[in-house]
């Protein structure tokens, strides 16, 4: 028997209770004639019953796979195989890793409702800006899926957390005129803008800048940018002290 005809991709989704038994019926209608057959293909591994899929994506420019206190986060995208009819929970195992709930990022719960037909939600991984130097941290998420009817598999998922300090080039200073000064904003960073235009970790000048006031914008490797400015005062010199002879 031959099939030169044209196939129809048929899919039959079934919310199911792990390790009970289900029967598929098909049934199709055929001529019965010499010249048209009819047939039911089943895909090899068809049948199956996906997890829930966990994935962080990050809003950090160039795709790097962090999450950077003061100016990014993750976005932990969270998708059922297929929509429910009715509303139903996603329940993580635990949350855990070197970041603590509620103190390095912003609290999340440790369940996500889907409403009826909702495929996917996202939950926002917002780190707390606390301007200390902690190193890289992580934040482990555990979901159990259920594998066959003997094992269980345990899906973790890891997001990273990066410290951002902000530049500080001092407090306002007060010099004697014609006193050089250099402003350092340390090296920390890819770019900087000076008040002047200049481009550089540091500034030197013995000249008073308009206003005062010298400022510096900078921006690190992640894409974040931070700013400081000072008041910097300079004190003419004093003149000659006249001598008088009685």
């Amino acid at each position: 028997m031959e099939y030169d005809g044209y196939s129809v991709v048929l899919t039959a989704v079934l919310i199911v209770v792990p390790c009970q038994q289900y029967h598929i019926k098909l049934a199709i209608e055929d001529k019965g004639d010499e010249n048209v057959d009819s047939g039911v293909f089943l895909e090899a591994g068809s049948f199956s019953s996906p997890g829930v899929a966990i994935i962080p994506n990050y809003t950090t420019p160039g795709g790097d796979p962090y999450a950077v206190e003061g100016c990014t986060q993750a976005n932990l995208d969270i998708t059922l195989p297929f929509a429910l009819f009715d509303t139903s929970w996603v329940v993580f195992d635990s949350i855990t890793g070197s970041a603590t709930n509620g103190v390095d990022y912003n609290f999340i719960n440790d369940s996500v409702m889907f409403l009826p037909n909702q495929i996917t939600t996202t939950i926002p991984i917002v780190p707390v800006y606390d301007a200390q130097t902690e190193g890289d941290e992580n934040i482990y998420i555990y979901l159990s899926n259920q594998v066959g009817c003997a094992s269980v598999n345990v899906q973790r998922t890891e997001i990273k957390l990066h410290d951002f300090i902000p530049v500080e080039i001092g407090s306002d200073t007060a010099v004697c005129q014609g006193t050089q000064v250099t402003f350092d904003a340390g090296g920390a960073y890819k770019t900087f803008t000076w008040h002047d235009g200049t481009n550089g970790q540091t500034w030197t000048s013995s000249a008073l800048p308009p206003g005062g006031q010298v400022s510096v914008v900078v921006e690190d490797s992640w894409g974040c940018t931070s700013s400081d400015t000072l008041q910097l005062t300079i004190h003419p010199k004093p003149s000659g002290i006249p001598i008088r002879h009685d």
